[in-house]
């Protein structure tokens, strides 16, 4: 519920809910009849919305920039793992 009182655009909130809910996968895409891969393109591991968005080599890499560039003393690992430290992160 902490993602709908956020003042973000409510495409934003929207991409975040149904990432937390893990309905961006190619798995879930799959039930509505989508005609591409269920493997991720990069690593050919099964698509999640945890593995595309943090553990995917390419999202590594960039939530790695972005914990230096910003100072984070970890790179978040899934959508409950970002909820959590971003919670911390505003104390």
């Amino acid at each position: 519920m902490m993602i709908w009182k956020c003042p973000i655009p409510l495409k934003v909130m929207i991409f975040v809910w149904m990432a937390a809910h893990d309905r961006i996968c190619g798995v879930q895409l799959k039930k509505k009849k989508w005609i591409g891969p269920e493997k991720c393109l990069t690593c050919d591991k099964p698509e999640s919305s945890d593995h595309i968005l943090f553990q995917c080599p390419m999202a590594v890499f960039l939530w790695s920039f972005l914990r230096d560039c910003l100072g984070w003393p970890v790179s978040p690992i899934s959508c409950s793992s970002l909820f959590l430290d971003l919670g911390e992160f505003q104390r």
